[in-house]
């Protein structure tokens, strides 16, 4: 449920926010991974969306148990990317996670930002950890960086080493290396690509298979009967 109005914004401006949050929401259903949007009603007040009900959890509280095995960061990060893939295909950016380095250099956010997000993700499946301040004691940092001054954690997301090694990290295959090093490449120019993500040969290590993903110069398909009148909110 979302209210028609906000302090910062006219009601026309909000309903204007709202209804590209659900158009890019729709566009992306052709993933098996998206969540469904079901339906969207609103009244006088609220604009409320309908969505397919996920009773899993949330990796927070799965990371709550420890960390992931290789196999099931495998089977987390297929799905993450894919949905990542399926934005970048209709030329969305998901832009919600980590910032990357380029944001911090006043450069612009760009699709390459995405995968910066999902490296770091990667990288606190495996360690329970963040990256760029992995050596900093538990006492004095929790694995999103509070406890340490903004600087200093700018700083580190910049030039930190990626640590790579020691506990849980003797245990991590090459592969899995160095696709989360291809993931955190500072370069967004060189930074590996959603679609050539999904085919490194260790999701085919962990997995079995190559993932079937669409090539990136094919427009996906709409699923189901998708109509954005469907999804409209009045102003």
């Amino acid at each position: 449920m979302i209210a028609k109005q906000r302090d910062d914004r006219t009601v026309a401006q909000h309903l204007q926010c709202i209804q590209a949050e659900v158009e890019a929401w729709s566009s992306c259903q052709g993933s098996q991974y998206v969540v469904r949007l079901e339906g969207l009603y609103e009244d006088a007040e609220h604009v409320m969306l309908v969505q397919e009900l996920c009773s899993g959890g949330d990796l927070r509280s799965v990371l709550k148990r420890g960390q992931l095995t290789e196999f099931e960061t495998a089977q987390v990060m297929r799905a993450v990317l894919d949905v990542v893939h399926e934005c970048h295909s209709q030329g969305i950016l998901y832009g919600d996670v980590f910032m990357a380095p380029e944001q911090w250099q006043g450069g612009s956010l760009g699709l390459a930002s995405d995968i910066w997000a999902a490296g770091v993700m990667m990288y606190q499946l495996l360690s329970g950890r963040f990256p760029f301040w992995a050596d900093v004691p538990a006492e004095q940092v929790d694995g999103q960086g509070a406890g340490l001054a903004l600087y200093k954690v700018v700083c580190a997301i910049q030039s930190n080493p990626v640590l790579l090694t020691g506990a849980p990290w003797d245990r991590v295959s090459r592969p899995c290396k160095d696709l989360l090093c291809a993931m955190l490449d500072r370069q967004p120019s060189t930074r590996i690509s959603a679609h050539a993500a999904l085919h490194h040969s260790w999701f085919r290590q962990q997995l079995g298979q190559v993932p079937a993903v669409r090539s990136p110069a094919l427009q996906p398909e709409q699923s189901g009967t998708y109509d954005p009148d469907d999804y409209s909110v009045s102003s």
